[in-house]
């Protein structure tokens, strides 16, 4: 199961974790590979059940936890993330807990909360790509874009790959004006990862910005496809 977890085999993954958990039932292992090779083939919704499993199985593996305060942001279990992110702050104090506490905060439109967790994130490791994201996005609501695109790009830094922190660069970079290099954040985001509604979104705002609306629309419809309920958004807000 290592090998292929380390391998990003997933589904070779996937049929070795039912396996393991065949054999070794009251095992949290079995279920912690299943769940995240459910994840990694967008089965998100299913990778969840298999985490629970495996909490219940091990209460105290704090790191497990984390795994699913993680799948349940993803599912926008907001509430029960900011719990299994406490629980394991209560016991110690890690970086990844606050970053991710602040991270369900800051879903819920807790712009305070957010900030104070991704503050603590960052005084246990400033290496937090997480947390820079968390306090970058707080910065952007507050209107703050000077220190957002600063955030942004301290995340974009430690994590190149990682699409939201292009997302939220392209956002921090729109904010200040620099429209151009948005719209080359955007399409680069979604060159790598083309099912990214959130990059599709911003490249929608960069169109609408360079008054290129009829390729604005044509993005606004692969948006629509991906995320109905974002697209209703963009387009109520810059396509109405």
């Amino acid at each position: 199961c290592r090998a292929a977890e380390a391998l990003e085999a997933w589904p070779g993954l996937e049929r070795r974790a039912k396996a393991l958990i065949a054999a070794f039932p009251a095992e949290a292992q079995g279920y912690r590979f299943y769940s995240q090779a459910l994840n990694n083939l967008g089965r998100t919704a299913a990778a969840l059940q298999a985490c629970d499993e495996a909490v219940r199985l091990a209460p105290d593996d704090d790191l497990l936890r984390l795994e699913r305060a993680t799948l349940q942001i993803a599912m926008q279990q907001y509430a029960a993330a900011v719990d299994d992110c406490t629980a394991v702050l209560r016991r110690e104090p890690l970086a990844l807990g606050y970053a991710l506490r602040g991270l369900a905060w800051l879903r819920q439109h807790d712009l305070s909360r957010a900030e104070e967790n991704a503050v603590n994130a960052l005084t246990l490791d400033s290496a937090a790509a997480t947390a820079h994201l968390v306090l970058a996005e707080v910065q952007l609501a507050r209107s703050q874009n000077t220190q957002s695109l600063a955030s942004a790009r301290r995340a974009l830094h430690l994590a190149p790959q990682l699409s939201w922190a292009q997302v939220v660069h392209g956002q921090a970079l729109l904010a200040m004006g620099q429209t151009a290099e948005a719209l080359e954040a955007a399409s680069q985001t979604i060159a790598q990862s083309p099912e990214s509604a959130q990059a599709y979104a911003l490249r929608v705002r960069c169109y609408v910005a360079l008054g290129q609306k009829q390729v604005a629309r044509n993005d606004l419809a692969e948006l629509v496809r991906l995320d109905p309920a974002l697209g209703q958004q963009v387009r109520d807000a810059f396509l109405p």
